[in-house]
């Protein structure tokens, strides 16, 4: 009744499998005879995929006295499942590796959802390259700020618009780029009156030269996932 398939087998060799307990027929599909029987019957039904490193793995560990491989195996219908193959090295008299003595356990779910998470992972890494290069390809100036208004992105169209690079700007606060402190208020204070965001708002910026330049602002202020302002973003048309 054990949710762990018990088992033993040879410490060197083919690694025969000695002895299996009887719930590998429940679990895997095989009677316990066919996998006694068969001195390939392990490395056979592993997946091709993961044969090599499952040997690369479990030979320095049973020098170590033991330890644990995870791979897939064949079920007797054909599909794998992911197996956690847990073990300890019985020695002989003598000090050698005599047998293996170890436990299987299946781990098909938790790795189906690393699956998931791994891929949940890589598209939003993807969608993030993807904002990333339609914000640098973006001819305006795109701007964006912590909660107390210092500068955390700077992209391509605002460095050609003002004239800096954004490692000049960034850690900044955002009443460096206007032509005086009271432009700066003004737009926050446009942004605050319309609910947190402004279009279209007339402002001037000051280039790193010192030229005034009469922008067209657009800005919101952001959110975080609990309703918290954490900054503001905004966009500024020449």
């Amino acid at each position: 009744v054990s949710p762990a398939i018990i088992y033993t087998t040879k410490a060197s060799g083919d690694y025969a499998c000695t002895f299996v307990s009887e719930n590998l027929r429940a679990i895997m599909g095989y009677p316990p005879q066919e996998v006694t029987t068969d001195p390939k019957g392990w490395p056979d039904h592993l997946h091709p995929g993961d044969a090599q490193r499952a040997y690369g793995e479990m030979i320095p560990l049973i020098g170590r006295g033991g330890g644990t491989v995870e791979y897939r195996f064949r079920h007797k219908d054909g599909h794998y499942i992911w197996i956690q193959d847990t073990f300890k090295v019985v020695n002989d008299d003598a000090g050698r590796p005599l047998e293996l003595v170890g436990a299987w356990a299946d781990i098909s779910k938790s790795k189906e959802s690393e699956q998931v998470a791994l891929q949940a992972n890589a598209e939003l890494q993807e969608t993030k390259r993807y904002l990333t290069r339609l914000i640098e390809s973006s001819p305006d100036a795109i701007i964006a700020t912590d909660k107390q208004g210092n500068v955390v992105l700077f992209n391509e169209g605002a460095e050609t618009l003002l004239g800096y690079q954004a490692e000049e700007v960034v850690g900044r606060h955002t009443r460096c780029l206007y032509e005086n402190d009271d432009r700066a208020r003004d737009v926050s204070l446009e942004m605050r009156k319309r609910g947190g965001t402004t279009a279209g708002f007339e402002s001037v910026f000051r280039s790193k030269d010192g030229v005034g330049l009469p922008v067209l602002i657009s800005a919101s202020v952001l959110l975080d996932t609990g309703g918290e302002e954490v900054g503001m973003v905004g966009l500024a048309t020449d």
